[in-house]
């Protein structure tokens, strides 16, 4: 699995092998395990050294947590959409209040909610297949699915809204 991770203008590429047990950071390999994962705490060994991550939290692409006690917050984009976003196309919601709209031109798969179906911040609610690559779509905040503007199988095109998700909050 390959991503790119940024804070602020510094940017580096990452590998994780299918197993989870190597690192490769800008062509550098390191031993990677995963020593203990619960909801509260994750504690991995990087080559000889234990680290223990806490306070963990995903909002879009950008991760949130603390590492030995020190807080960062990383933005981490995967290779497909590093390479869509190179080609000018965007992969995650641009936020706005509740709506979900295409992100790139393509064809409506899959539409993984109902109306009235309440989601979670994040929670898959359509697949778009784009440039013969298909694409989970995800709520740009928690609520209930108040309106779906498209059927599975349609077209669409970049920027049309897709879905209408009403905040509880």
């Amino acid at each position: 699995m390959k991503f790119n991770v940024s804070i602020d203008e510094n940017s580096t590429d990452v590998d994780l092998n299918d197993d989870l047990t190597v690192a490769t950071l800008n062509e550098n390999g390191h031993d990677l395990e995963i020593i203990d994962h619960s909801s509260e705490r994750i504690i991995v060994r990087l080559n000889n050294t234990l680290h223990t991550v806490t306070d963990y939290s995903v909002s879009g692409l950008d991760v949130r947590f603390k590492l030995n006690g020190n807080t960062y917050t990383y933005t981490v984009k995967t290779e497909q959409e590093v390479m869509l976003e190179a080609m000018g196309f965007s992969t995650h919601v641009d936020t706005g209040e509740g709506i979900l709209n295409a992100p790139m031109p393509g064809k409506i798969l899959s539409i993984l909610v109902e109306e009235g179906q309440e989601v979670e911040l994040g929670q898959p609610i359509a697949i778009l297949e784009a440039m013969k690559m298909e694409n989970e779509l995800k709520a740009p905040v928690a609520g209930k699915i108040a309106v779906i503007h498209v059927s599975e199988e349609q077209n669409v095109e970049k920027n049309e809204p897709l879905i209408e998700i009403e905040d509880l909050g």
